[in-house]
C-alpha cells in the first residue's frame, strides 16, 4: 500500500497497524500513535514532530531522515511479542 504524502496530523490513530506500507513523507505532527505496529514499513522522511510513540512497535522500517523532534516515548519494541 502507497500512502506517499498522506496529511495524518493530530490523528488518534492508536493501535493502528502499518505492516508493509509506504509512508515515505507523510506528515504525523503531534499524532497519537500509542502503540502502533510500523513492521517493514517505509518512513523515510516522514515527519513524526511531536507525535506520541509510547509502545509502538518499530521492527525492519527505513525511518532515514525521519523527524524525530519533540517525540513523546516512554518505551518502543523491536519485535512482536507472542
Amino acid at each position: 500500500l502507497n500512502l506517499l504524502e498522506i496529511n495524518l496530523l493530530w490523528s488518534n490513530l492508536h493501535y493502528a497497524n502499518w505492516q508493509r506500507i509506504n509512508l515515505t513523507k507523510a506528515y504525523f505532527f503531534k499524532a497519537n500513535l500509542t502503540q502502533a505496529s510500523f513492521y517493514c514499513t517505509q518512513l523515510a522522511q516522514t515527519d513524526l514532530e511531536g507525535a506520541i510513540l509510547t509502545g509502538a512497535l518499530i521492527k525492519d522500517c527505513n525511518i532515514s531522515s525521519a523527524n524525530l523532534k519533540n517525540i513523546i516515548c516512554d518505551y518502543i519494541y523491536h519485535k512482536q511479542l507472542n
